[in-house]
């Protein structure tokens, strides 16, 4: 039996139509994955470190800082262990 793309297509909508319709699937699902780790602008990591914006952008790269790509190549900072980061960068 040979099924073409479409048919392929039209099996895994089906699929994934019915296991997000099947609730103990999605608690599963949610007690499995990893939690989504919030981000913070170099604004927001500023004020939550008590220091100015600028130097979060200077010290960047000892913060995980992470640089955006294109044209605005702004910093994004995870904010789990923020804090220790910025206290291990202080201690050096």
């Amino acid at each position: 039996m040979n099924l073409s793309s479409y048919d392929i297509q039209r099996i895994s909508e089906a699929i994934v139509t019915r296991l997000l319709s099947d609730e103990k699937f999605i608690r599963q699902i949610r007690q499995t994955a990893p939690a989504q780790k919030r981000m913070l602008t170099a604004r927001q990591a500023a004020e939550l470190l008590g220091i100015s914006r600028k130097t979060v952008c200077d010290i960047a790269h000892h913060l995980g800082g992470i640089r955006g790509e294109g044209k605005s190549q702004h910093w994004s900072f995870p904010e789990e262990g923020l804090t220790e980061r910025y206290i291990r960068y202080k201690l050096k």
